[in-house]
């Protein structure tokens, strides 16, 4: 994976899940899942501390936790959830 200075990362947790998703943005465009290997989904790892190892692996020093609830979905809140800024070492 080629990274720029614009290139961001965001891991993405689901209250009720045991996977966490790692999302590639670059600037001007959406995120995108990272594919696993055989591009038949989305690469999905099994903890936090396994998301960040791949993508300290990838080369990026920084990258954003979002989680998500069915919660925010019942309630209608707003479809930019928090982030949080995590440092990868």
């Amino acid at each position: 994976m080629s990274l720029s200075q614009n290139t961001t990362a965001e891991i993405l947790s689901y209250a009720d899940s045991n996977h966490y998703l790692v999302l590639i943005a670059r600037e001007g465009e959406p995120a995108v899942p990272v594919m696993s290997p055989d591009e038949q989904g989305p690469m999905r790892f099994r903890g936090l501390a396994a998301a960040k190892s791949w993508l300290r692996d990838q080369g990026f020093a920084e990258a954003y936790l979002r989680m998500e609830t069915a919660y925010d979905e019942m309630i209608d809140a707003p479809r930019e959830p928090d982030r949080m800024r995590l440092s990868i070492h």
